[in-house]
């Protein structure tokens, strides 16, 4: 009979038939078994023996491992079952003489038994067995292969041939079942057992988890799984009850404790998927298709993937491959309005480098801190208590029209600057400046205003607040702006101090005090002019236990030219009043050691910017005079 054959037997009426006859028979039930056996479904364990651990009494280190009942299909389509629970036996594992997890496997194995009595037997014949039990073997540790190999046509065959499509498990129906009197191993791995070969005893595996490691199971090969036609009474085809389940054969307290099922390649879902529980997507991309299953050359996805900087995680989502596109968009928002299939945008990402947020509002909570970095850390706005910051690390400017220029301070093309904050603090504004209220510039010594370039501007000097001009200082009443030199617009002239330091006042000059002019002081026509100056000064000069006139010097703005100076004496006192003008220490002492003996001051030099001189003030006990001190009033009178 050729390898491509099958025969089975065809009886009619007075045939003889033999034992080889009764064995086709057999032979045919049993391989046409086997290929339904591997051919919809793969080899491997199909339920049941599971490995277990039980406790040794008297040793709690050790434990016994047992093989629960249950079935598997090798390769050759037979059947592997375990009606009763088997003890591994020490004696498997003798050869192994240190401590190590060892892989537990199972072959199909059998044996003659029911051999022929007395009479009934032939004395020509051997192997004169009545029956042919179908058992097991446990193999520990063994070598690869752990199986012959699949014959097909006379030959061997392993998956991946160029010759036939041999699946990667092996299951093949088509193939040419070896002779089982031979005894063709296809083992099959039930897990792990943890030999101590030391002690010759097995102890916990370690994780536990490892004593079920590495097993293979029984598969379905089928292009199709249908659920039930017509659908059973009891469940309403417009309902969302389940109608066909894939789950173990022990259903779990909770599905989620542990995997169950995998799909190695494309999975397609024509109808919707509910996940009950989360979904997980492992280091790949979620892409979103049409409806076509397309993407319109604008590929959206999401993926987990490395920073930017290759350190970190970010969640990409993925909007086309064009930076130019400014149509697609990342979207968020609801139905607008509720219930309706118009989306609102709340937020939007566009493709192109641009967010939209077209009809809500950006909201940082109530927390304080730098809430926009505009470039790095450096350009910023954020939040401190009580104050709204910006932040630069060059210049503020605010334009006005225009568009984005790369260049410092440039408005852009149809753009105009209409004020600018340098990097040293300086406000430069190109239109009228209107305010409600003050403005602060601190407490820092500058030129606070430039009013035009540096040449013209507002400013502190120490204790000094001046106002800088290239030519004339000019004071007008009333009027509108015009460029011309000089011109009130409209208005009046109030008073001029021009290049020359010639100060031009247009009416009446009423002064309280001093009047110090370094120039021309010119009045209204008909005017008197006024050609002296007076400054007074009022010293307290303390003897300091001196027993010699004591000297003194007074500083004053410059004259022209010196008319008098001369010292009026206030008086005096023999109590701690030195630098006190006020003489705001005083007393009464009957003691003779405190009479006033003598007292003076005068003028003994002078200039135009200086005047000094000497005073002295004694009394009766020389030891007392630390404390003397003369008040007096120091005149200047001259030509401004």
């Amino acid at each position: 009979m050729a390898a491509d054959e099958i025969l089975r037997l065809h009886y009619y009426e007075r045939q003889y038939l033999g034992a080889a006859d009764l064995e086709d028979q057999q032979a045919y039930l049993r391989d046409m078994r086997r290929r339904h056996n591997i051919g919809p479904h793969t080899w491997g364990i199909l339920v049941g023996m599971m490995m277990v651990e039980e406790p040794v009494a008297g040793d709690p280190t050790a434990v016994d491992v047992y093989i629960q009942p249950g079935m598997a299909i090798d390769g050759f389509g037979r059947e592997i079952i375990v009606m009763a629970p088997i003890k591994l036996d020490p004696l498997l594992f003798e050869s192994f003489a240190n401590q190590q997890h060892r892989a537990v496997w199972i072959s199909y194995d059998q044996e003659l038994v029911s051999q022929a009595k007395g009479g009934y037997a032939q004395c020509n014949s051997t192997n004169q067995f009545g029956r042919i039990q179908e058992t097991y073997k446990v193999v520990i540790a063994p070598t690869n292969p752990t199986h012959l190999d699949v014959m097909v046509d006379g030959k061997s065959e392993a998956p991946g041939s160029a010759d036939l499509p041999i699946p990667a498990d092996d299951s093949i129906p088509f193939q040419e079942f070896p002779d089982d009197n031979n005894q063709p191993e296809w083992l099959i791995q039930l897990g792990w057992a943890n030999w101590d070969g030391v002690n010759s005893k097995f102890i916990p595996t370690n994780p536990a988890t490892r004593l079920t490691d590495d097993r293979s199971y029984v598969g379905a090969v089928a292009a199709s799984i249908y659920g039930p036609v017509p659908f059973p009474k009891t469940i309403d085809p417009a309902s969302d009850a389940p109608r066909f389940f894939i789950q173990p054969r022990f259903p779990l307290t909770d599905p989620d404790s542990a995997a169950f099922a995998e799909v190695v390649g494309r999975l397609q879902v024509d109808g919707r998927i509910d996940a009950v529980k989360d979904v997980w997507i492992h280091g790949n991309k979620l892409q979103f298709k049409d409806t076509g299953g397309g993407d319109s050359s604008v590929p959206l996805w999401m993926e987990r993937t490395a920073g930017p900087s290759g350190t970190g995680t970010d969640l990409r989502i993925h909007i086309g491959d064009d930076p130019a596109d400014d149509t697609s968009r990342l979207s968020i928002g609801p139905a607008d309005p509720k219930g309706s299939t118009t989306e609102k945008t709340v937020l939007a990402v566009r493709a192109s480098n641009n967010v939209d947020i077209p009809t809500g509002t950006l909201n940082f909570g109530a927390s304080i801190g730098q809430k926009i970095n505009l470039w790095a850390d450096q350009y910023a706005i954020g939040i401190q208590p009580g104050t709204q910051y910006y932040r630069t690390a060059g210049e503020f400017c605010w334009y006005f029209g225009g568009k984005f220029s790369p260049s410092q301070a440039d408005p852009g093309p149809g753009g105009s600057l209409l004020m600018s904050l340098d990097n040293g603090g300086s406000l430069s504004v190109t239109k009228d400046l209107n305010l409600t209220g003050d403005i602060n510039f601190g407490t820092v010594t500058r030129q606070m205003l430039n009013l035009w370039n540096i040449n013209y501007g507002i400013g502190i000097q120490d204790s000094t607040l001046y106002n800088r001009t290239d030519f004339d200082f000019c004071w007008y009443r009333r009027g509108v702006h015009s460029n011309a030199r000089g011109d009130p617009g409209g208005g009046a002239l109030a008073m001029k101090l021009d290049s020359g330091s010639n100060l031009s006042v247009s009416g009446d000059v009423n002064v309280a005090g001093n009047l110090n002019v370094s120039g021309n002081v010119n009045f209204a026509p008909g005017a008197a002019q006024n050609l002296i100056r007076v400054e007074h000064f009022t010293l307290a000069v303390a003897m300091g236990g001196s027993t010699v006139p004591r000297p003194w010097s007074q500083n004053y703005p410059a004259f022209t030219q010196i008319y008098a100076v001369y010292a009026v004496l206030q008086g005096f006192s023999i109590y701690g009043n030195g630098g006190d003008p006020s003489f705001s220490n005083w007393a009464h002492d009957a003691s003779v050691d405190a009479i006033p003996q003598h007292v003076f001051v005068r003028v003994d030099a002078h200039s135009n910017t200086q005047a000094s001189g000497v005073c002295f003030c004694s009394e009766s006990k020389e030891s007392l005079e630390t404390d003397n001190t003369v008040l007096f009033t120091l005149i200047v009178m001259g030509r401004p």
